[in-house]
């Protein structure tokens, strides 16, 4: 199945690229919120969450990504995901939201849940950014329910 092969290669390019990397509570980046996130993703958008902060918080690059048999799908989602030096949170999470794409705005969603998993390591500004954009993403992906 060509979902379960992306998505095995997916989990190698995180672990490789996301190795030595701990979260604001002093957790392994890959094996806690990645996996996290991953786990709560469909499988046709698993490989993107995988890799959702691949191309921002990484030396990979969208070359690594194709080479290493990334699809073209998966890497405009995670594209849409990386957030540009200086851009400010809230505009990023509309920038997301503008683009239409329901599989980002997914991949999204559960990465901004699972930050808000476990407060006690974050800023009160920090959930409050947190939870403006998940109530903002939420309603984006009612919206293009309807």
């Amino acid at each position: 199945m060509e979902t379960e092969r992306e998505i095995n290669i997916a989990i190698d390019i995180a672990r490789e690229y996301h190795a030595g990397h701990v979260d604001k509570a002093n957790e392994d980046y890959f094996a806690g919120h990645l996996t996290r996130v991953a786990r709560f993703a469909r499988p046709d958008i698993a490989a993107a969450a995988w890799l959702h902060d691949a191309l921002e918080d990484t030396a990979a690059t969208e070359e690594v990504l194709r080479a290493r048999g990334i699809s073209d799908d998966t890497i405009e989602i995670v594209k849409i995901l990386t957030k540009t030096d200086g851009a400010k949170y809230e505009d990023f999470i509309e920038g997301i939201i503008n683009t239409g794409n329901v599989d980002a705005i997914t991949v999204k969603a559960i990465d901004v849940a699972d930050h808000l998993r476990d407060t006690t390591h974050i800023t009160d500004r920090a959930v409050d950014k947190y939870t403006a954009a998940i109530k903002r993403l939420g309603r984006a992906l009612i919206d293009k329910a309807r």
